[in-house]
Parts: C-alpha cells; structure tokens; sequence
C-alpha cells in the first residue's frame, strides 16, 4: 500500500500574501484619491456655467476599473487553490464596489438636482361680492 504525501499546507504564505495584496489595493485606492483630489483643484478657476454641473465618470470609472482588477486577481487566486488570499480579495472588491456605486449615485444627485417645489395653492377665496354668494374657481 503506497501512502500518498500530504499536500504542504501554505497558511503561512497564504495569510502573508492576502495581506501584502490588501496593502497593495489600499496602495492603488490612495492613489486614485489623491490623483483625483487633485484634479479637481484646476476646475476651480473655470468660468461657472449656469445650471447643474455634469457628472464627473472620471472617479465612477476609476474605482470600478480597480474593482475588476481585484476581482479578477481573487478569482485567479481562487482557481490556483489559494484560500485566504482570494477571500480577502473579495471582500476587498466588495467594499470598493460598495463605494463606487454609492459615489456614482451621490454624483448623479449632485448633477441631476430636484426641480425647486412648487408655489403653495391658496385654499381660502376672497370674496369681494359685497357679502353675497362667493363663487371661487376651485369651488
């Protein structure tokens, strides 16, 4: 009866490169941010147009690019039989999406704003008949 090795267990390695690829993801969101705060600065000294401002895809399209980054990286991760590393990297992708859609949506409110409300309707009729019957418009 011939006895198979054990495959050696990697755990180690495993919890070090998940953390070392959080790192990394935390690396590449901090420079987006950064790289974006920045330019915004310039669009400051534009004249201001009348009217909502567009939207801006720029960080929308960024952080989202990042995300499938790291989604592919976890489910690569994941198909080489890595078990901590591409749990990591979901979560990471998942908070990160998390993000971008609720940045997406706070931009489009910012761009597309409410319409003002409108005047409020008087609801008493002013009678100038002399005290006779009133007859309002609405009734």
């Amino acid at each position: 009866m011939a006895i198979t090795p054990r495959p050696r267990q990697r755990t180690v390695h495993d919890v070090l490169l998940a953390l070392g690829l959080l790192l990394l993801d935390a690396g590449f969101v901090l420079f987006a941010v950064f790289t974006l705060l920045f330019r915004s600065w310039g669009s400051r000294y534009d004249p201001e147009r009348p009217g909502p401002p567009p939207m801006d895809w720029a960080p929308v399209l960024t952080f989202g690019a990042i995300t499938a980054g790291i989604l592919l990286l976890a489910f690569a991760l994941w198909r080489g039989g890595w078990s901590w590393a591409p749990g990591s990297q979901f979560a990471a992708a998942l908070l990160l999406a998390f993000l971008t859609v609720h940045g997406a949506t706070e931009e489009w409110a910012r761009s597309h704003p409410a319409p003002p409300p409108a005047a409020p309707v008087e609801g008493r009729c002013v009678c100038t008949s002399g005290g006779g019957p009133c007859e309002c418009p609405g009734g």
